[in-house]
C-alpha cells in the first residue's frame, strides 16, 4: 500500500497555459518538487467573478454561491 498526498494550491490566473507575470504554473512547481505527476486536478471557480479555468483538469467545479469573506476583527 502506498502513501497518498492531498496538496492544495492556488493558480492566480485563469489560463494556466499562459503564465501570469512570468510566473510558473503551480502544478509544474509541484511536479518538480514531488518528482512525479499529480493523480487528480480540480479547478474551482465562481462564474460571477471569473471565466472557467483553462488547463488540464480532471474536474471543474463552478461555485456561483461563493462570496467574499470578511476578515474577523482582532481584539486589541
Amino acid at each position: 500500500m502506498s502513501a497518498k498526498d492531498a496538496i492544495l494550491y492556488h493558480c492566480p490566473w485563469p489560463d494556466r497555459s499562459k503564465p501570469w507575470n512570468n510566473r510558473e504554473d503551480p502544478e509544474i512547481t509541484l511536479r518538480k518538487y514531488l518528482d512525479r505527476g499529480l493523480d487528480l486536478t480540480i479547478g474551482v471557480f465562481n462564474p460571477r467573478r471569473s471565466l472557467e479555468p483553462v488547463g488540464n483538469f480532471d474536474f471543474i467545479i463552478s461555485n456561483p454561491a461563493s462570496s467574499e469573506k470578511t476578515q474577523p476583527m482582532l481584539d486589541s
